[in-house]
Parts: C-alpha cells; structure tokens; sequence
C-alpha cells in the first residue's frame, strides 16, 4: 500500500481496530500516524539491551559485596560480624534449650521429693505445659520476629526467663533453693552476652503481617513436614522426661543416673553438629529421615532388650541423643526449604505452633501409659519407636512431595505476597527510573543438595538482566507504539481545535480592524454577497436579527463568540469521558473514508478528529461565521 502524505507532512497508515492508546475497543478503528522524523531509521534509537540495565557481575567490587549483604537469601560468608551473631544465638540456645533438655532432672527429683504423692501423669503436666508454652507462642513470636527483628525479643525472653528462675527458687514447696539461683546467674551471664552479640542482616519487612495465617497448610508439603515434626517431637520428649526415673527403676545408682544426661546432651551436640555437613549433600530431608531411623533402632533394639544394662542405657542415652540433635537442628532448615527467607519466621512460627501440641500431649500420655502398665517402662519405650516411626513415615512423605512438586515456591507462598503497591509505584518503575522491585522478589526453585552460596546470587542477577530485556522489547513493541498512536491522534485533534480557534481569533481581530469583508485571507465577497448589497444576514449571536446592527455590536459578538468555542473546546472537555472510553477508543461514529485516505475503507486520524461532536459543532459555526463576513476559508485544507 502506497502511503499518503497530508498537508501536515504525517504519515497516514491504517492499523488494525484501536483506539487511541493501542488497545482493542469494541467496533472501533484507529491508526498510526508517525511524523516521517520518528519513523526514520537513521533517528529511530535501538532497543536497550540487558547491559544497560542488569545488575553489575564484578566479583570482589565493594558494591557487589554490600548487594550480597542485603541480599534476602544470599548471605556472607564468614566475617566476625557473622560468627559474632552466631556467638550469641549459641549463647541464648544453651540457657533455654538447656532448661528444656534437662527436664528428667527435674521430673525425677520433684516426682521422689516435693510431689511424691502425685502420680507420673499428674506431674508431667507441669513439664508438657512448659514445652508447650515454648512452642506455642511462636505462633505471634515467629510473624513478631518478620517484622521487627532478634533484638526487642532476645531481651524480653532474658528478662522473662530470669524472673521466672527467680521466683522459682523463693518457692518453698516448688523451688530447688540454691540450685535454681545458680541456674539463674547462669543464664543471666549468658543471656546478657547474647543480646550485645545478636544482630539482624537484613532490615525489618515492611509489609510483615504479626498475625498468623494457618492457609499455608494449604501446602501438601508443609502439612505434611509439620505432621513429621509433630511426631517426632511427641517422641523426643519421652525419652528427655522419662529416662532418668527409668534408670531409678531399674536400680541404677541415682548420682549416676542423673549425669546420665550429660552422655545423652553430648550425643545431642554431635547430632546437631556433623549433619550440617552431610545435609549439605544428601538433603536436609533426608539427614532427618536418616536420624528417625537410627532413633526408632535405638528404641527398639537397645532400650527395649538392654536398657537395665550399664552399656546399654548408655548406647541408648548417647543414639537418642545423637538423633534428636540432628531432628532439632534440621527440621528447621526443612521449612526453610518450603518458603522465602524473609517469611521464614511465620512458617516454623506456625508449624511449632502445632508441634506445641504434641508437647503439650506427649508427657502426660506416657505418664499415663506408665501408670497403666504399674510402673513398668516397656509400654513408653513401644509407644516412642511406634511414634518415631509415624514421624518418619511423614518424613519420608513430605520428601517425596518435595521432589514431585518441583518446589513450587511461587505457590507455597502465594498467601505472602507484598501489600499493593501505590498507584505512583509500579512494576515498570526499575525500568523507567525509580527504584522498583526486582523479579527475585518471586520465588526460584532450590532444590537438593544445596547449591554452593554463590549460585543463587549469579541466578538472580542473569533472571534480572532477562527480566529487563522482556520488558524493554515489550515497551518498544507495545508501550512506544500505542504511545506513538496515542500522540498523532491527539495531534489531529488538537490541529482541528486549533484551525477552528484560529478562525474565530481571526474573524475578530478582523472586524475589530474594519478589514472584514475583504482581506487576503480568501475573500470572496460575490459569493458572500450575490446581489451587492455589501451585506449579509447574520446567523448568530446577539442582534443575528437585527441587519443593520452596529459595529460594535458585531465586535462584542465575535469577541463573546471566540471566548465561549475556547472554553468548550478545553482539553479536558474534548478528551473528557463523554467522547472516550477508559481504554481510549472512541464513543462517537466515525465515518469510514470520510478523508483523502490511501483507500477508501480506511479509517484515519483525520476521520476521528473530524467526527468528534465538538470539533463538528464548532467547525460548523465558525463556517457559517466565516460566510457571514464573505468569507470562503480558503486558508485550511
């Protein structure tokens, strides 16, 4: 199709139906009109590639480093600021999981002295309801953690946690007396340092939520890694309760059995130490399947058949505590593998929150079960393998799910997206110069074992440089051209507006000067006036009536004239919504071929501009205004 070129010098193409921003609208046409300098190849710039925008790749820059440092999954490696943070969380973890791991202690000397009269489920209450406590408020602690960061919580759990140490020792029918004094100052030391040490990397989530939100259970994966937690904590804290009143039944010398817990805290120390390493290559599911198993063989083939034996009680104290070490230690880190890291706080949050449960449940149960069977252990020992093994069987679901689902962490978290964004905020804004979110805000699948610490960096800064590349060539394609099409139909607009403005300003300033009738802008005062009478009737206004009005009525007329057709053909009265709908296209008809157009099926800008009601309206009057005063408007096309 040969293009045709109008007074203006546009290029006049038909495009498909649009309207006046490029989108589709319903029975309407629209077109590109491109002025010949935008569509020359030699002027036209080139679309930016993914250098000019991606993220730098330099290693070892300062910025490189300081990215890393921010960076929400990514993390340093190494550093005294680092070990220092890893100083004090091991600090805080020794004075209240210590408490928590030395419950048989307790449990045995309270249910042979203070509560001797109560039975063991009476008494397991009081100890389910502190393990229960210390999972169960993570469900507002984790989302608490999200928000504001380690420190404001460290404080508020030395400062709880001591009190309640104190307060206990100045009980006279609960306390311990000196021993829960020393336990104090012990955890007053190490708490103090830990709260100096702790620190967070990355800055508070500005759009966390504190309140839980249990629709992450909608996840097959998480229910099910919970539903394994659950059962292997149920387990764990038997043995942790139980096994030194075992060792007081079945004879064992009482200063022996209660160091026993050394040996089983030593294991515990192993367990929680050598599984980094290994979990790194096998994954971290499967390092705790591995540990379940090793615990149910434990019970089964050491505590049941040999655990009234010196060797055996110490195998057994030592395996489980091997086992439960690497379960503490890596349960974690399999939620972590099902969620973001800035939302990792809500989801152990929400999984220990049912957990809590099964410590809540798990002592008084066996308590029970012990009172049942007269005192004998054989029926807790069968209960904790029998448990230990739905544990793992869940365990060993959940990873499965994990590898068929490809991680689809897009999913696992779609309940956690960030609040909208402003309306002057938007997803082009790292593209078109504001700062903006990144496309690693989504999700990228990771899977087993661990990728090396650098991978994920070099995985978001080449999804970055495609990302920008998409939108680029999607803003060259679609965002310049719909603005290009955008422009010349409000040129063509606009150019209407103005010829008709500019007739009436030149219809009054004409009679203003006295050179109307007549003047070089194509007179024709015959056609005006055929019979010579040097007048016409005049058509509008005041005194359109009167044929021999006075000069000054005929300039106040005009003048009136020329200020009402500029206060109705304001811009936003033209491009208001009563001639165009939110996507642009247009309201009014619009004649096809109704200009010098290539074809005469096409439809052009000009047609638009011509149809549009007020652009018709005012061209009319200033038309008649014009033969009124002879003449022919010669001077537009």
């Amino acid at each position: 199709m040969t293009a045709s070129v109008n007074a203006t010098g546009t290029d006049i193409r038909p495009v498909s139906s649009k309207g006046a921003d490029g989108h589709l609208g319903p029975d309407k046409t629209g077109l590109a009109e491109k002025p010949a300098a935008v569509t020359s190849p030699e002027k036209s710039p080139p679309p930016a590639s993914s250098r000019d925008t991606a993220l730098p790749i330099s290693s070892g820059s300062e910025e490189t480093t300081d990215a890393d440092d921010d960076d929400d999954d990514g993390y340093p490696e190494g550093g005294l600021r680092a070990w220092l943070v890893v100083l004090g969380s091991w600090l805080a973890l020794f004075s209240s999981l210590g408490l928590m791991n030395s419950l048989a202690t307790f449990q045995a000397y309270v249910s042979t002295h203070q509560l001797a009269g109560h039975s063991s489920g009476q008494i397991g209450w009081i100890f389910s309801l502190y393990t229960f406590l210390a999972f169960f408020c993570g469900i507002y602690i984790g989302p608490i953690f999200d928000k504001y960061g380690p420190r404001w919580l460290v404080l508020a759990g030395t400062i709880l946690q001591l009190a309640s140490l104190i307060f206990f020792s100045f009980s006279t029918t609960r306390g311990l007396g000196w021993a829960i004094r020393i336990l104090a100052l012990i955890s007053l030391t190490l708490c103090g340092l830990s709260n100096f040490l702790i620190r967070s990397r990355l800055p508070p989530a500005q759009n966390a939520n504190v309140h839980p939100d249990f629709r992450i259970f909608q996840n097959v994966t998480f229910s099910w890694t919970t539903l394994g937690i659950f059962l292997i904590e149920f387990a764990l804290f038997i043995p942790l309760t139980y096994i030194t009143s075992y060792m007081l039944y079945k004879g064992f010398d009482p200063t022996f059995s209660f160091n026993m817990l050394a040996v089983l805290n030593a294991g515990s120390a192993l367990g929680r130490a050598l599984p980094g390493y290994w979990g790194d290559k096998v994954g971290p599911f499967n390092s705790n399947i591995a540990a379940i198993v090793l615990a149910i063989i434990a019970c089964f083939a050491v505590w049941l058949p040999a655990g009234h034996t010196t060797a055996g009680i110490v195998v057994f104290m030592f395996l489980i505590g091997f086992s439960s070490g690497n379960n503490i230690s890596i349960s974690p880190v399999c939620i972590g593998r099902l969620c973001k890291t800035q939302h990792y706080g809500r989801y152990y949050a929400t999984c220990y929150t049912l957990v809590a449960v099964a410590c809540l449940v798990s002592i008084p149960i066996g308590g029970e079960i012990l009172s049942s069977n007269g005192g004998d252990y054989w029926g807790l020992i069968i209960c904790t393998g029998t448990v230990y093994f739905g544990g793992g069987s869940a365990m060993f679901i959940s990873r499965v799910e994990y590898s068929d689902d490809a991680h689809d962490m897009a999913a696992m978290d779609a309940d956690y997206q960030p609040a909208p964004r402003s309306n002057a905020e938007t997803v082009l804004d790292d593209v078109f110069g504001a700062s903006g979110s990144e496309p690693s805000d989504g999700f990228e699948p990771r899977g087993q074992p661990a990728m090396p610490s650098d991978m994920p960096r070099l995985e978001r800064e080449h999804a970055t440089a495609g990302y920008r590349d998409g939108i680029t060539a999607a803003k060259a394609l679609s965002v310049q051209a719909g603005f290009d099409e955008g422009f010349s139909l409000g040129a063509s607009i606009g150019s209407k507006v103005g010829q008709v403005l500019g007739l009436l300003d030149g219809i009054a300033e004409s009679v203003s000067g006295g050179t109307l009738p007549g003047g070089s802008c194509g007179v024709n005062e015959t056609a005006a006036d055929p019979e010579g009478k040097g007048q016409v009737e005049p058509l509008l206004g005041e005194g359109s009536d009167d044929k021999n009005a006075s000069d000054d009525d005929d300039k106040l007329r005009i003048t009136r004239l020329s200020r009402t057709a500029r206060e109705a053909l304001k811009v936003e009265a033209v491009f208001g919504a009563d001639y165009w709908f939110p996507d642009g296209t247009w309201k009014f008809d619009v004649v096809r071929g109704a200009s010098d157009a290539t074809e005469p099926e096409d439809i052009v800008f000009e047609d638009v501009a011509n149809a549009h009601p007020l652009i018709r309206e005012w061209t009319a009057v200033a038309e008649e205004e014009a033969r009124r005063w002879g003449s022919t408007w010669t001077c537009w096309p």
